[in-house]
């Protein structure tokens, strides 16, 4: 099961940056993962990614409190604290309280420190490659839009939808030419045969990289668009 704890978004002259924070139940232990992009605003520089899972002991969330929590999150260049409430109604389990640990410097979760990972629970950090750290940022941003698209175009097409429904399907669309930008890309491609290599971790959901499926959600969609063309 995975949980979508935040989306932090940070700006100023130089950079936009956004951070996605999740965790997934898997059978032995939790996995926290921590997706960093950043552009930084210069035609010269490429974008940047960046993505670390934290793999934890599968009682992590009764050994520790949601300050040690937040202490994590920290170390791991989360931008800014996220709100208590919030990791509260995300993650149910979490134990109340401030942080337990002793204060200690963000580089405690440093490799050359693993010694200290213990301490928080920590099993293994896994730093993916920034070329795969790219390709799964931009599954992780499309797969959303194919999914909702296909939702919005249900009741369409068994003509049962409502006015609003159809109103949210057309406000939508701009939304899907990001999608059909993307699947017309080089970096679909790209992205399409780093999982033919087998190169992403199991857990990642990637219906955008289905050929047949991305290609025939696209086709109805312009029919759907057509015929509402056809009627103004």
């Amino acid at each position: 099961m995975i949980t979508q704890i935040a989306t932090v978004n940070t700006s100023d002259r130089e950079l936009d940056g956004t951070t996605d924070v999740f965790i997934i139940n898997e059978p032995d232990c939790w996995r926290l993962v921590i997706s960093h992009m950043v552009d930084y605003r210069n035609p010269y520089i490429d974008l940047f990614y960046e993505r670390t899972e934290i793999m934890m002991v599968r009682d992590y969330f009764e050994r520790f409190t949601i300050g040690d929590f937040c202490f994590l999150l920290g170390g791991f260049y989360v931008p800014v604290k996220i709100k208590h409430e919030v990791l509260f109604e995300k993650l149910p389990m979490l134990q109340p309280g401030e942080q337990s640990e002793p204060e200690k410097y963000f580089d405690v979760f440093r490799e050359r420190n693993k010694d200290q990972w213990p301490r928080f629970g920590i099993v293994d950090v896994i730093k993916r490659p920034k070329e795969l750290a790219a390709s799964m940022w931009r599954v992780e941003h499309m797969e959303p839009i194919l999914d909702k698209l296909k939702e919005l175009m249900l009741p369409l097409s068994n003509e049962t939808a409502t006015s609003s429904q159809i109103r949210e399907y057309l406000r939508f669309q701009h939304k899907v030419k990001e999608l059909d930008k993307y699947y017309a890309s080089a970096d679909w491609k790209k992205d399409f045969e780093t999982d033919e290599r087998g190169e992403f971790p199991s857990y990642l959901k990637r219906g955008v990289l289905s050929e047949d499926g991305v290609y025939d959600a696209l086709a109805e969609n312009e029919e759907l668009r057509a015929s509402f063309d056809e009627l103004s």
